[in-house]
């Protein structure tokens, strides 16, 4: 889990039960909740947002002129999922589309 530095966190005493981890743009949504479901498909899964992208230059491809967080939004990519959750949505090695909406009850876990 990082917040705009290489820092990591240990995790929460108690974690969420939840259907997988995600990364998302902003680092301010880590501890969130949110729920996922690639479009076509009815159900949702719930995710916790354990990573954020960085907005320090050289952090995506090692490239001295971009950050992972540029990139994910010149992509309109909103999230990454744990690799588990690739494997069930059939998308390993390539994006698809999902939508993204808080679940009715949010709450936020918070990291030390």
């Amino acid at each position: 889990m990082r917040q705009t530095r290489p820092v990591a966190y240990s995790l929460p005493q108690q974690l969420p039960t939840v259907d997988g981890y995600v990364a998302t743009q902003e680092c301010t949504d880590i501890g969130t909740v949110v729920l996922l479901r690639p479009v076509g498909t009815q159900e949702w899964e719930s995710f916790l947002i354990v990573d954020c992208a960085s907005k320090r230059l050289g952090t995506h491809n090692n490239n001295p002129h971009d950050s992972s967080y540029a990139w994910m939004v010149r992509n309109n990519i909103i999230v990454e999922v744990d690799y588990e959750t690739a494997v069930r949505w059939n998308t390993i090695g390539h994006a698809i589309e999902v939508e993204m909406r808080d679940p009715p009850t949010l709450k936020r876990y918070e990291y030390q």
